[in-house]
């Protein structure tokens, strides 16, 4: 995968993230770079997400009111952001 000048960089993740994409990148035999470049192209690329009214209340009531969580079963909770760059608190129903 190439498009022309390289860089390095370093970007500090969770221990649980580290082990699931070196588990991934072992399995489909890429390279942990790789990996992670065409998870970075996969957001960069995606079609920006549009919130409903109701999402982006809840998202402007989550930053008036910074000691409450967020209670939902909408996925889409954990990629809205507070204050431009911080997650919600959320409490959800556990991954089946």
């Amino acid at each position: 995968m190439g498009d022309g000048a390289r860089i390095k960089t370093t970007v500090e993740v969770s221990d649980e993230l580290y082990r699931r994409a070196n588990a991934e990148a072992a399995k489909s035999r890429r390279s942990l770079k790789d990996l992670i470049e065409e998870g970075l192209r996969l957001v960069l690329e995606a079609p920006p997400r549009k919130r409903s009214l109701s999402d982006a209340c809840i998202a402007r009531m989550a930053e008036l009111y910074e000691r409450h969580a967020v209670l939902t079963l909408d996925s889409d909770f954990a990629v809205y952001r507070k204050h431009g760059n911080i997650p919600l608190s959320l409490i959800s129903a556990p991954d089946r």
